[in-house]
C-alpha cells in the first residue's frame, strides 16, 4: 500500500490508458486505476511519476476510451498542475 512508506515516494514504473482511465503500475507491480485529475493530484507527493515509462496507449488515448488522444496526457497533466 503507499501510504506504507513514509519518507519516500513509490516509483511509478509504467503508464497506460486503458478504458478512459491511467493504470499506473507502481514498482513491486500494484497498479492503480486513476480515472480524473483530481486522483493524480491526490496521488501526486506519494507517488513519483518523473520515473515511469509510457505505453504508446497514452498518445492515441481516444483508441482506449478517451475522447481524444491528447486525453490521457491532459487529465494527467491537470493533475500534476494541481498543487
Amino acid at each position: 500500500m503507499i501510504t506504507e512508506r513514509k519518507n519516500e515516494m513509490v516509483k511509478a514504473m509504467f503508464l497506460a490508458a486503458k478504458d478512459g482511465k491511467i493504470e499506473v503500475t507502481l514498482e513491486g507491480g500494484q497498479v492503480l486505476k486513476v480515472e480524473s485529475s483530481e486522483d493524480v493530484a491526490f496521488l501526486n507527493g506519494l507517488v513519483d511519476f518523473t520515473t515511469a515509462n509510457c505505453s504508446s496507449s497514452m498518445d492515441f488515448a481516444s483508441e482506449y476510451g478517451f475522447q481524444t488522444n491528447n486525453g490521457a496526457w491532459e487529465m494527467l497533466e491537470a493533475g500534476l498542475e494541481a498543487l
